[in-house]
């Protein structure tokens, strides 16, 4: 069970994902700290897509 604040939750998840690497992409195209691919990008509200995605 994890114990703390939402800070630490999120600290603990960059870690467990990325090392905390703002700039690292995995073997599936995942980016950055907490690895999200497009569709959780696009969910988030981090991306709109591109005309070609509609």
């Amino acid at each position: 069970m994890f114990v703390g604040n939402y800070n630490d939750l999120f600290d603990a998840l960059g870690e467990r994902e990325s090392s905390n690497n703002y700039q690292i992409e995995n073997s599936a195209g995942f980016i950055g700290r907490y690895q999200m691919g497009e569709a959780a990008l696009f969910d988030s509200g981090y991306y709109i897509g591109t005309e070609r995605d509609i």
